[in-house]
């Protein structure tokens, strides 16, 4: 089967806009249950995100 430059963009971009928005709801969720579990931790949301598990 033949692969179009186009075709072969087009699922690029839709991976990408995948990969994104999984990443988009993962972060949100993860803030979320941060701020419900440790609601007055404010040392957490001043380091980096690395650090702070």
């Amino acid at each position: 089967m033949y692969w179009d430059d186009t075709i072969i963009f087009g699922l690029v971009t839709v991976a990408l806009m995948i990969v994104f928005m999984i990443g988009w709801v993962a972060f949100i969720v993860r803030d979320h249950r941060r701020k419900k579990n440790g609601h007055n931790n404010v040392s957490a949301h001043s380091q980096p995100h690395g650090i702070s598990h």
